[in-house]
């Protein structure tokens, strides 16, 4: 014997699975800032939150790492972990001796130029799995003045500012007035 189920007998169930399915996997997820600035010589916080969804689930592990770009794409380097039973681990990384965590979130102590690039911050929960999100850390230098003495016939540059070890060369020049004055002041950068 045929049986003839109507629409609503079929997609009444459906649409039911389908709405608990959308709040389970939409609402959790990690979320952090896309972009954050840090500051030369300065501690930035990378900041990574676990939004739950309407069933709670337990945080077993956290790690952040740092993404480096290769010739096949981009490498993880793990750089801290936290584990709910073992607790903090540190791995061997450039920022070794300079993270640390607050809650979840990153910190880098006493940012350098070669810290700017893209980190993960990946999250593992009991039961509903693992949730990762992605900063971009942009680091800048501390403002530089420049300023100008003229004396008698010769004109002198001074650099100030916090300069750290990323100065490769500032050149001191003297020049004497003529018909035509150039005058150069250089601070080099190595990235």
């Amino acid at each position: 014997m045929l049986k003839i189920f109507s629409s609503k007998s079929i997609c009444l169930p459906l649409i039911s699975v389908f709405i608990f399915l959308l709040t389970v996997f939409v609402a959790q997820r990690v979320e952090v800032s896309p972009e954050v600035t840090g500051y030369l010589g300065h501690d930035v916080t990378l900041h990574c939150q676990l939004i739950q969804g309407p069933t709670h689930t337990n945080i077993a592990h956290v790690q952040w790492f740092l993404l480096e770009e290769g010739g096949t794409g981009k490498k993880k380097v793990a750089l801290i972990a936290f584990n709910s039973v073992f607790g903090v681990n540190i791995f061997e990384s450039p920022l070794k001796e300079r993270v640390a965590f607050n809650e979840h979130s990153l910190i880098i102590k006493d940012v350098k130029m070669k810290d700017a690039g893209s980190y993960t911050c990946e999250i593992t929960t009991f039961p509903s799995g693992t949730f990762e999100g992605t900063t971009k850390l942009v680091v800048q230098g501390k403002d530089v003045n420049c300023f100008y003495i003229l004396s008698q016939n010769n004109i002198r540059c001074y650099i100030l500012g916090i300069i750290r070890e990323n100065l490769q060369k500032i050149t001191d020049t003297n020049h004497t007035f003529g018909l035509n004055i150039f005058f150069f002041c250089f601070m080099s950068h190595s990235f």
